[in-house]
């Protein structure tokens, strides 16, 4: 088991959320993290090593009578074990070949890339790199791999706020999938407050759209203090809060304010 001060936060390359590389899978979108399935299948292969320890302890006379009496349990063991070593191997493989790309086209497009991300953020051109970013990571690039990644996420998420607020304003009706969305932003931006991950001048650059996302908890969504308080101890511990607490959360909202 990896401690907590040994886990390091990274971007989700599909999403642009943030999670702890320990996860297989981020929490978000779902997409396939190789290091944290690694992970969950060592652990796994260790549970297995250790329960065989413990029949290893056994008087042989004794360890003989249970494997003839729990014969197919033992089968079903070894099998487990099989499986969980090929998965094992068939995730360092991939892991591998990802370390290989990394090493090299990943390296041409970040060396060739990132310099002129970083002369649009010196001049401030943060709707241009937003849409760099998007167009990065839809492309499969290594975009979370620049130290301001976590400030184009988060403008990302700011684009999404104010279309779905523009629609509104328009008369467009929003309906329960959109509402998530909306109050997954929020809770997102405020989260921010939060994390390490992003540089303090990055954070000063989307503050008034924390304090938006702050204020929107208490007055769009009506959560009363010991919600927001709840929010804020599982952003502090976990680092996000799920899309599906985000759905549940908006049903029970949508269903008190649009009565049928």
């Amino acid at each position: 088991m990896i401690s907590k001060e040994h886990e390091d936060n990274v971007i989700c390359e599909s999403c642009g959320g943030a999670f702890r590389d320990t996860e297989p899978r981020c929490p978000y979108c779902g997409s396939f993290h190789y290091k944290g399935a690694e992970l969950e299948y060592l652990g796994k292969l260790e549970d297995v090593r250790e329960d065989m320890e413990d029949l290893g302890a056994v008087p042989a006379k004794e360890l003989r009578k249970e494997f003839v009496i729990q014969g197919g349990f033992v089968k079903k063991v070894l099998s487990v074990v099989f499986i969980v070593v090929l998965l094992a191997a068939g995730v360092a493989v991939l892991w591998a070949v990802g370390d290989a790309r990394d090493r090299k086209a990943d390296y041409l497009w970040e060396s060739t890339t990132f310099p002129v991300w970083d002369e649009l953020y010196e001049q401030g051109d943060y709707e241009e790199l937003t849409n760099l970013y998007i167009e990065a990571v839809t492309n499969d690039k290594p975009a979370y791999r620049w130290e301001h990644a976590a400030l184009c996420s988060a403008m990302e998420r700011i684009d999404t706020i104010q279309e779905a607020e523009r629609r509104e304003l328009v008369g467009e009706v929003l309906d329960q999938t959109d509402y998530a969305g909306l109050f997954f932003g929020h809770c997102w931006l405020y989260g921010q407050n939060f994390w390490e991950n992003m540089p303090q001048e990055d954070k000063a650059i989307i503050a008034p759209y924390m304090e938006e996302a702050e204020q929107a908890l208490k007055t769009r969504w009506q959560m009363s203090d010991e919600e927001i308080l709840e929010l804020k101890q599982k952003l502090q511990e976990m680092g996000y809060v799920s899309y599906d607490d985000c759905r549940k959360f908006v049903k029970e909202w949508y269903e008190r304010n649009h009565p049928e």
